[in-house]
């Protein structure tokens, strides 16, 4: 036996972290069977095919884990099967408790601005009260108020009533319009899995999975998927240095939800540091500056030429409503949801607007360290607000793992193919070649 010191040990591990996924992978796989077991009812077929499924892949990934296959060459195949049972699992559910539960107040109230729009009404001028009613459906989680009542407005912009207009108009799937947002986030899952290298195209799979299942969140009702596929696409394309391209999807995902505003900044900032005079970095600014506003207002544009206050008011209900909100969230507000130390919500803004200010300065000073940080901001900010809810932070693990690929310059080229054409597909404890 060859005696090996710490760092010989740690430098095998590294290049053997791909074993570590597959045994990940199989544990959320017994996850989703479990979760599939518990919620599908019972005596249907296609039930207990994917429960067999999830529990015989899991199985499957642990053998694999200790019989050195490579995975240069299975890496991506391996992960295309765990992404078409937790898929398939998805649809299933969806299909089978198909009907008028909407989930979550900003689903209905999508479905119903879509049907206001496709009628000719402007969806921001109006009140999302009689939304319920209309469709005879329950909602499972809705936005309350400190009088008891909740929110009735539309609070998004309008990326989140575009979105949906495809499935309406053609009629596809079920009355909550789940299965766009379904869709939106197997795109999500997919991208990963094609610009992660083999050896982590499993990875993807514990980031769709590992804190909560972001594809059941979607078809249950959660609707950041639409944001973060564009936002990953102006990630693609900020890494390749496509600055334009990159500016106008960052702009459609501004265009969708406020939540990736405060990545504005910082990208600025990016741009100060990457270019060597003022003249020239007013002329890459305004240029990105440019695109951002072609992205958002290609969505939002005939809204606010509609009904600019109507307009106005909506999307900054997350803001001009505060008032009328109840604390949620996780971060520190939950002392005063918990009743441990109650806290006034200016003290809570007070906190989020510093620790806007105290990252940027921070990003401005270590940048070249910190650069691709810049997508990750708005968790950093949000943990402080008074409304600091659960999916501002589980939906930045997709962003937050894609970041992690660029920064390190991990992300997989189209043009690289010697992943598909291996010299062997079997690997040998040494991690060479015996095929």
């Amino acid at each position: 036996m060859i005696k090996m010191t710490e760092r010989d040990l740690n430098a095998l591990a590294r290049e053997n972290v791909d074993r570590v996924l597959l045994v990940l992978v199989g544990a959320l796989m017994i996850q989703l069977g479990y979760q599939l077991w518990g919620i599908l009812p019972p005596g249907h077929w296609v039930s207990a095919v994917l429960i067999i499924y999830a529990y015989g892949t899991a199985l499957g990934l642990f053998v694999l884990a200790v019989l050195h296959v490579d995975l240069d060459y299975y890496g991506y195949r391996i992960a295309a099967w765990c992404l078409f049972v937790v898929i398939a699992g998805t649809i299933t559910v969806l299909w089978l408790r198909e009907g008028a539960n909407f989930g979550t107040d900003a689903l209905l109230f999508s479905r119903y601005s879509v049907d206001l729009f496709l009628e000719g009404a402007n969806p921001f001028a109006a009140s999302m009260g009689p939304a319920a009613e209309t469709y005879n459906g329950s909602i499972l989680h809705v936005t309350p108020q400190v009088d008891g009542t909740a929110i009735t407005s539309l609070s998004y912009p309008a990326g989140m009533v575009l979105a949906f207009v495809p499935q309406a108009v053609t009629g596809f799937g079920d009355l909550n319009l789940g299965a766009t947002l379904l869709f939106a986030a197997i795109l999500v899952a997919t991208l990963l899995v094609l610009e992660s290298p083999s050896v982590l195209a499993l990875a993807p799979i514990v980031v769709m999975l590992g804190a909560r299942n972001l594809l059941w969140a979607s078809a249950g009702g959660i609707l950041d998927a639409l944001w973060v596929l564009p936002l990953l696409a102006a990630m693609h394309y900020w890494h390749r240095e496509l600055w334009t391209a990159s500016a106008v999807w960052y702009g459609l995902a501004a265009g969708t939800k406020q939540t990736v505003w405060p990545i504005a900044p910082a990208l600025l900032i990016w741009i100060w540091h990457e270019t060597d005079s003022l003249d020239a970095f007013r002329a890459r600014a305004s240029r990105t500056v440019a695109g951002w506003a072609a992205g958002f207002f290609a969505l939002n544009l005939p809204f606010v030429l509609w009904d600019p206050v109507a307009w106005t008011t909506s999307v900054l209900t997350p803001i001009a409503s505060g008032a009328a909100m109840v604390h949620q969230g996780v971060g520190p507000t939950i002392l005063t949801v918990t009743g441990v130390y109650a806290l006034p919500k200016g003290y809570f803004t007070l906190l989020t607007v510093a620790s806007g200010l105290v990252a940027l300065a921070l990003y401005w000073r270590y940048w070249e360290r910190m650069k691709w940080a810049a997508w990750l901001l708005p968790p950093l900010i949000l943990f402080w607000y008074y409304r600091s809810l659960s999916s501002y932070f589980s939906w930045f693990l997709p962003v937050a793992y894609y970041a992690a690929l660029c920064s390190l310059d991990l992300r997989r080229r189209r043009w690289v193919t010697s992943s598909l054409l291996p010299s062997g597909v079997w690997r040998t404890p040494e991690g060479g070649s015996d095929g």
